[in-house]
């Protein structure tokens, strides 16, 4: 007859340790995985927030070229409006000193005819 089956609990131990460590191994990785979520969603919202920025300064850019350019016709308007209103004027003078011209010519020939 064969002697008893003996149960070696040497490689029950050897067995567990290697559990053990492999649960160990698996919550380190969980962590590292959380702390590199935890970074990306840190540096997501970095990018997110320095592209808001960026956009609200492109806005703001925007928003003093408009104005620029609204002080711009604003300005070319007055330029225009002054130098018409000079130029009517002087036109204004001209027909003025002409039909004075042409009334003294006038009074001159009525006189020359007396």
């Amino acid at each position: 007859m064969h002697p008893p089956l003996q149960f070696n609990f040497h490689f029950l131990n050897i067995g567990e340790n290697i559990n053990n460590q492999l649960v160990i191994q698996q919550e380190k990785m969980k962590k590292n995985l959380q702390i590199i979520r935890n970074q990306l969603i840190i540096k997501l919202k970095a990018e997110n927030e320095k592209q808001i920025s960026q956009n609200k300064k492109e806005k703001h850019k925007m928003n003093k070229k408009t104005v620029i350019n609204k002080k711009l016709i604003k300005n070319k308007l007055k330029e225009y409006l002054k130098e018409k209103y000079i130029t009517d004027q002087l036109n204004r003078r001209k027909k003025l000193i002409n039909n004075m011209r042409l009334g003294q010519l006038i009074n001159n020939q009525i006189k020359s005819l007396k």
